[in-house]
């Protein structure tokens, strides 16, 4: 996500760069902690969920801890979703605030209990994860633009791929504790889905320079690595076995930053800045 509010922040910190100014803003400064505060929501919400994925003998300490867990667990996230909403109001906009507390909502009250009804979940957890970067570039820029909507894209689809191959070598264990996946229920169309959003993300790159965002070298040069996930992706649709799915999912751990390292790279923001330097030579 750092690579995100970056991208965004291009114009400022070029800006900067060119008039041989760096001074730190204190405004700029707080929004870097901005993409820490949202990577710990999931992490903080997993909690009101932990006793259903662990296997305990039935005693003493399980009533008496099980029963004040899931209050001393929302007591803690209210605890800390108010002042950090309210950090994000007035410190940096109130739109981004809205953001942060949909998000909050988006992955405690739907996401979370989604798991345990509907393979719907997988959808919503995507959307819950493609807001981050969203953020990051309203913090940065003021406003939601072609920018922010094609690294929401890539954030969304690419979470497929990653999230269906590591569900598939844990069908056994999401069944056992009673969660609603793709790979449990629907296994052919967890490894659709993955192969159709690995190829979602040689559109998402193709469409970055037509939306002016960054130059046409970012598909050229990150065509490779989108190639090399679908042809993954395409391996364990027809494989279907750990294997495969194992190969994906460790594609996806580098793919990700990889691509938005080449995105970040081919900003359109560094053409722009060179065209009125040419004008008056």
């Amino acid at each position: 996500y750092v690579y995100n509010y970056v991208q965004a922040a291009s114009e400022f910190l070029d800006g900067c760069l060119m008039h041989n100014t760096f001074k730190v803003n204190h405004k700029y400064f707080h929004l870097f902690n901005l993409p820490t505060g949202i990577y710990h929501i999931p992490h903080a919400s997993i909690v009101l969920y932990k006793q259903k994925k662990a296997k305990y003998s039935k005693g003493a300490i399980h009533s008496a801890f099980v029963f004040h867990l899931p209050l001393l667990a929302v007591s803690f996230g209210i605890c800390c979703a108010v002042p950090a909403i309210t950090l994000l109001i007035l410190g940096v906009n109130p739109l981004i605030g809205a953001l942060g507390t949909f998000n909050i909502f988006l992955y405690s009250c739907c996401y979370t209990p989604l798991k345990r009804v509907s393979i719907v979940n997988t959808w919503v957890g995507a959307v819950v994860g493609a807001v981050p970067p969203v953020v990051g570039w309203l913090a940065a820029t003021g406003s939601l633009d072609a920018g922010s909507l094609v690294l929401g894209g890539i954030l969304y689809s690419w979470q497929f791929p990653h999230f269906n191959a590591l569900s598939w070598g844990l069908r056994e264990d999401y069944s056992r504790s009673g969660y609603c996946m793709m790979s449990v229920t629907h296994p052919a169309l967890c490894r659709r889905v993955a192969l159709r959003h690995c190829l979602a993300l040689i559109g998402l790159a193709s469409l970055a320079p037509v939306l002016d965002v960054t130059t046409w070298t970012f598909p050229v040069i990150s065509l490779p690595i989108n190639l090399y996930i679908s042809y993954l992706g395409f391996r364990f649709y027809r494989d279907a076995d750990r294997a495969s799915s194992r190969k994906l999912f460790f594609c996806s751990l580098w793919h990700l930053p990889l691509l938005i390292f080449l995105m970040l790279a081919c900003k359109k923001s560094l053409a722009h800045e060179d065209k009125p330097k040419q004008s008056t030579t």
